[in-house]
C-alpha cells in the first residue's frame, strides 16, 4: 500500500490546483469551441480528436505542435464556493484563516448537494512532448508522444454522511457504490490518413487510424468495494462486511525522495499496452462536413511491480475500547496486500460523432465563420473517461485577421451548461490558442468545473 500512497497524495495536490472536468487529450482549438470540433479540428490539433482530419486540407505542409498542455476536473456534488466557504478556514478579520466547524445545518446542506446516492470527481492533466503531422502525394502522416495524469473518483453518500456525522447507533453503512481509478501513462502514437475523391469538386472523403504504444507508469483502481457496517443501537455492537478488491502498481518513481533535479523524464514502466484510434470525414462542396472517430481503443497489462488488495471477511466489535478489536477491524478493512504477475485495465475508449459548416467556403456565400457541432460517449468509467453523453455546440469566427475567437455551449457533463470561449493569435507561421470549457470558472465562484486548455504550433 506504501506505493500508492505518494502517486494518491500528487493527485489531491493537483485537484486542489486544478479544481475541476472533461477529457484533456482534445485540442485548445476544439476546447475554446465547447468540444465541438470533432469535423472541424485538423493538423496536429485533430490528435486525440480524430485521425481522419490529419488529411483534410489544412494549408500546411508540415505542421509541428509545440508543447500542447491541459488541466481539466470537475465534481458534480461541490461547486468551488461552497468549497471556499467550508473547508478553506474563516478569515479572523487580521488576513488569517482560522478552523470552520460544522453546525448540524451545514452537514445537512453538504449531503443535500448530492443529486443522488453518488458524487462524482474527476482530473485530467495532458501534454504532448512532440507532435507532428506531415501532408504528401500518398496521404497525411502523424506523430506524437504524450503523457496523460488521470483520476475519476465516485464517492457514495453513505461514506460523505459517515465522515461529516460519525457513526451514530441504530443506521448502516453502505460504501458499495464507492469507486476510485487513477493511473499516469504514455503514448506513443503513429497516424495515417488519406483524402479520397468520389465526384470531384463536390465529395471527399477522409479515413484515418493512430496506432499506439501506451506505457503506464503508475496506476490505481477499485474493482469492487462493497464493505458495510451497523453499530446497534442498544449495545453499540458493531457488525459488518469488509469486501474490497483494488489493484495497483507503480514505477520506481514513487519510492524516491523528492529531488527536483533528480526527476527521470523516461521512467521504466510498469504496465504496457497498444492503443488505436479511427476516424473518418466526409466534406461537401467545402463547407459542410460530417466526422466520427472512436478513439483509445485498448487495453494495458499491469505487469511489473503489480499488487492487489484483497478483504473478504465478516467482523464484529463488542467493545469500542477495546483496542485489539479496533486494530484487527482496520486490518481487516485494509485488506492483504498480495504481488500478481499482472492485471489489466482497459483505456478510456470514446465515441465522437460531429458535422460542421464553413461559412469561409460556403457555397453561395463566404463569411469568416465556423459552425459546429458535436456528441461525445464514453464506454467505461477508467480514468479521463465518462459514460455520460455531452453535447457541444461551438463556432469559431475570424472577423479580426490573425485574431480567431470561439465559443461554445456544453450540454451534459458535471454541469449541466457550461459556456467554453477561446482565442487564437497567428504571427506568420506560428499559432497560439487559449480556451476554457467553462468561462464562469474565470469570473464567479459558482462553478463546478473548470479547465484551462493551451496550444501552439509552427505551420510550414
Amino acid at each position: 500500500m506504501r506505493h500508492i500512497i505518494p502517486f494518491f497524495a500528487a493527485f489531491l495536490i493537483l485537484a486542489h490546483a486544478a479544481t475541476h472536468a472533461q477529457p484533456l487529450s482534445r485540442s485548445a482549438r476544439s476546447v475554446g469551441m465547447a468540444n465541438s470540433g470533432t469535423s472541424l479540428v485538423t493538423g496536429v490539433d485533430a490528435f486525440g480528436v480524430n485521425p481522419a482530419n490529419l488529411a483534410a486540407p489544412s494549408g500546411s505542409l508540415v505542421s509541428i505542435g509545440v508543447l500542447p498542455i491541459g488541466v481539466v476536473g470537475g465534481t458534480d456534488f461541490l461547486d468551488f464556493g461552497t468549497y471556499q466557504k467550508y473547508f478553506t478556514g474563516v478569515d479572523d478579520g487580521a488576513g488569517n484563516l482560522q478552523q470552520y466547524y460544522l453546525t448540524d445545518q451545514d452537514k445537512a446542506f453538504l449531503l443535500n448537494q448530492f443529486a443522488g446516492n453518488t458524487g462524482r470527481i474527476t482530473l485530467d492533466v495532458g501534454f504532448k512532448l512532440l507532435a507532428v503531422n506531415f501532408n504528401s502525394p500518398v496521404g497525411a502522416f502523424g506523430f506524437y508522444l504524450g503523457d496523460r495524469v488521470a483520476a475519476n473518483f465516485t464517492l457514495s453518500k453513505d461514506y460523505a454522511d459517515f465522515l461529516l456525522n460519525g457513526n451514530p447507533p441504530g443506521k448502516t453503512f453502505d460504501f458499495s457504490e464507492t469507486q476510485f481509478a487513477s493511473s499516469w501513462t504514455r503514448e506513443y502514437g503513429l497516424s495515417y490518413a488519406v483524402s479520397i475523391t468520389p465526384v470531384r469538386r463536390v465529395l471527399s472523403l477522409q479515413l484515418g487510424a493512430t496506432v499506439k504504444l501506451v506505457q503506464g507508469f503508475a496506476y490505481f483502481g477499485t474493482e469492487r468495494l462493497r464493505s458495510t457496517f451497523t453499530t446497534d443501537a442498544n449495545t453499540y455492537a458493531i457488525t459488518g462486511t469488509s469486501d474490497m478488491r483494488a489493484n495497483y502498481a507503480g514505477t520506481e518513481f514513487f519510492n524516491r525522495t523528492i529531488n527536483p533535479f533528480a526527476f527521470d523524464l523516461f521512467p521504466r514502466p510498469v504496465g504496457t499496452g497498444f492503443g488505436l484510434d479511427l476516424g473518418v470525414s466526409t466534406t461537401y462542396l467545402s463547407f459542410l462536413t460530417v466526422a466520427a472517430s472512436v478513439t483509445d481503443i485498448g487495453a494495458i497489462s499491469w505487469n511489473r511491480s503489480a499488487h492487489t488488495l484483497v478483504a473478504e471477511s465478516n467482523f464484529l466489535i463488542d467493545n469500542i475500547a477495546n483496542d485489539d478489536q479496533l486494530s484487527a477491524l482496520w486490518n481487516e478493512l485494509n485488506g492483504e496486500d498480495v504481488a500478481v504477475d499482472a492485471f489489466r485495465s482497459s483505456l478510456p475508449t470514446a465515441f465522437h460523432l460531429g458535422a460542421s459548416v464553413d461559412f469561409r467556403s460556403f457555397y453561395f456565400y463566404r463569411a469568416p465563420l465556423a459552425l459546429a457541432v458535436a456528441i461525445h460517449k464514453g464506454f467505461n468509467n477508467e480514468p479521463g473517461n465518462s459514460r455520460n453523453w455531452r453535447l457541444g455546440f461551438g463556432g469559431e469566427w475570424e472577423g479580426f485577421h490573425g485574431f480567431p475567437l470561439r465559443t461554445g455551449i456544453t450540454l451534459g457533463g458535471y454541469q449541466p451548461v457550461m459556456i467554453a470561449a477561446g482565442i487564437g493569435i497567428r504571427i506568420e507561421r506560428f499559432t497560439l490558442d487559449i480556451a476554457t470549457d467553462n468561462i464562469s470558472s474565470v469570473f464567479t465562484n459558482n462553478f463546478s468545473t473548470a479547465s484551462l486548455s493551451i496550444g501552439s504550433r509552427l505551420d510550414f
